[in-house]
This record gives C-alpha cells, structure tokens and sequence, in this order.
C-alpha cells in the first residue's frame, strides 16, 4: 500500500505573525528572509565614488605636466642643437680663414727712450722711438684713434701719451717718435741721479681693424706690454735690453 507522505513545513516558511502593514492586503504580506534580485546589465549603472574624481584630476593635471615638460624638452634639444651647428659652421669658416690668411700678430720694439725734460721737474717729459713691424703678407693694419701709451717705474706712473693713428700695409715696417709726458709726479732719486742702467715698463693699448681688399674686420684692441732697461736718462741714452708681450683682445 502506498502511504502518503505529507510534507513538513520549511522552518523558515513557517506561519509568522501576520505584518502590521495597514496598506497591504493580508495575502500580500512579505515574509521575511533572503531575496536575490536579478537585473538586466544594459540597466545597472555603476555611480563611481566621490575619490575617483581627485583621481581623475590628479592623473589628467599630471599628463598635461608631462606633454608640457616633453614639449619644453624637445625645444631645448632643438635650440642646443642649433647653437652647436652654428658654432660648427662659425670654427668651419674661421678655420678656412686661418689656413687661407696665415694671420700673425704684429711686433713692437722700442728704439729710444730718453728724458727731455729736467730732472727735476714735476711734469716730467720723455721721448720714446718705436718701431712697429707688420708681418702678415695679405692683409693690412689700421690704427685708429684712441691708442694710448704709458711709462712707469717699479709700478708707479711716470708719464702717458697717445698712440698714434696710421695705417700700415704688408710686411711694412713703421718707425715712430712719441712724446710720453707725467704732470704732478717727480721721478725717484734713484733714477734722477743713476748712473746705472735703469728699468722701465711700456704698455701700450691701440685700437685696429684688419683688412684684407676692400673687406675690413670689425675693431680689435692690440695690447703690448714691454719691460725696457736703458742705460741712463740723458738724450745719449740707449736700450739695454727689452722684451715685449703681445696680445689681441676681441
């Protein structure tokens, strides 16, 4: 015989107290317990939390710093670059010229130098005989005004001049008395009453621009500087020994 099995109520489906819930009819009270509810994905939208957007900000400002930061790069690179390929083109075009010109210094020697005032006196007057040799075969020398010349001794100021201003061709050698003088200076007792050689020193500052046809270079400055010995300071004197430094400043 069969026997009839009559099922058990699920505990948790159990008979509970009915919900006090004015608004729902009496069959349609919920009861309690664990409900899954299922929705279409095309109809969840996911709401990103209040963070995100510092994140957001934070990642989009730091992107823009760095495509700043490149573009700031490759200019530089650009700029560097340009710079080296103009100095380049600059040591290209002095090198040829250099090859091509063979450009020397000029020299400069003195041949006299004398005291032609008294030995006493307080502006005290001296005559100096250079020499000035061009050695260069193509291009020429010209000296502008605004030259100057000096003469101490053991430091000390004696007397200035001008330089003169003239122009010099190739491989031309020009001679050249100056007169040097000093106001408001007396010359050391030393010097005034020496019968022994005595040692000066001369620099001279001229000013000149080379040039080679009709083309003439911008200005330069010539600087020389020699240390003279002379035998004595009368008009009979005459040059021990000397030797001279020169330099061109750009």
């Amino acid at each position: 015989m069969e026997e009839r099995v009559h099922p058990h109520p699920h505990p948790d489906l159990a008979e509970e107290e009915p919900s006090t819930d004015p608004l729902l009819p009496p069959k349609a009270q919920p009861k309690p317990g664990t409900y899954v509810i299922q929705i279409p994905k095309d109809q969840i939208y996911r709401i990103p939390p209040p963070q995100n957007n510092a994140l957001f900000e934070f990642y989009s400002r730091r992107s823009s710093g760095a495509r700043r930061h490149r573009s700031c790069r490759r200019f530089l690179l650009f700029f560097l670059l340009a710079i080296l390929l103009l100095s380049l083109i600059i040591f290209a075009t002095l090198s040829v010229l250099y090859l091509t010109l063979r450009p020397r210094l000029p020299s400069y020697d003195l041949s006299h130098l004398s005291l032609t005032s008294a030995p006493n006196s307080s502006s005290p007057s001296f005559l100096a005989a250079f020499r000035v040799h061009n050695p260069n075969k193509k291009f020429s020398l010209h000296y502008l005004s605004g030259g100057s010349l000096s003469l101490s001794y053991s430091d000390s100021a004696l007397a200035a001049g001008d330089w003169p201003a003239f122009r010099q061709s190739p491989r031309n050698l020009t001679s050249f008395n100056v007169t040097i003088s000093g106001s408001g200076v007396r010359l050391p007792r030393e010097v005034v009453g020496a019968r022994r050689t005595v040692a000066f020193a001369v620099d001279v500052k001229a000013p000149v621009k080379f040039k080679i046809g009709r083309v003439r270079s911008w200005g330069f400055t010539v600087k020389t500087g020699c240390d003279v010995t002379v035998s004595k300071l009368t008009a009979g004197s005459k040059i021990v020994s000397q030797a001279c430094r020169v330099r061109l400043r750009l």
